[in-house]
This record gives C-alpha cells, structure tokens and sequence, in this order.
C-alpha cells in the first residue's frame, strides 16, 4: 500500500475523526474540504477537530499491514501562532489494492488511533 498525501488545510471538519471514500469528489461531499483528484485510490480526510489557536498540523503516511500512521503535530511552547480558532485536516490517497475495511489507523507511537472513522 502507498499512502501519498495530496494536501492539508486549518478549515476542516469540527468534529475529530476519519473520513473514507472512494473518490475525490465523493470526499469533498462528505468534509467540505478541497480535495484533488489524484485518480484512482481510496481518498482519506483526518480532521483532529477544532483547536483553540493556529499552529497545528494534520499528516498522513503510509505503514505495513494496511495501516496509515495519523500525527497530528501541536504548537510549541512559545510559538507564536494564529489566535483563531483552527480544524487541523490532511487529504491523502491510498493506492495499491486496499479496501476501506482493511485499513487502520495508528497513532505515531503505532497504537490504534481512537478517532471515528467514517468508512463508504
């Protein structure tokens, strides 16, 4: 499996969770979020949910045994950051025979991440 992310965002869904489907445009439906065609694949949306300030940030890569490794990077102390309200989300495309139901999602750590995941 190949996990390759297309692009991220700060104005995503509210609620933290992942967002499956099977196209581009069926995942932009889905999350109100842009999202580019990149072909064939099973499209992926991580939102981390509504963060209090700017400086967060959303990744998706690819691991073994169907897992897609979620990071979700937080301000530093010190940072400046945006004084805004922010929904952190990454936009990514599997490719490489893999099915909604196969997929997991992990934390960096490799622990099964507890997100909801919104499967097609």
């Amino acid at each position: 499996m190949r996990v390759e992310q297309l692009t991220e965002g700060q104005q995503g869904p509210a609620e933290r969770g992942v967002t499956l489907a099977d196209s581009a445009e069926e995942l932009r439906a889905k999350t109100g979020v842009r999202v580019p065609d990149s072909g064939e694949g099973l499209y992926i949306c991580a939102h981390a949910g509504q963060r209090p300030t700017g400086g967060y940030r959303v990744t998706l890569s690819g691991e073994e045994d169907s897992a897609v490794r979620v990071a979700l990077r937080e301000p530093g102390e010190g940072e400046i950051v945006t004084q805004a309200l922010t929904s952190p989300y990454a936009v990514a495309v599997a490719r490489g025979g893999v099915s909604a139901e196969d997929l997991r999602f992990v934390d960096p750590g490799g622990e099964s991440l507890d997100w909801t995941v919104d499967r097609p």
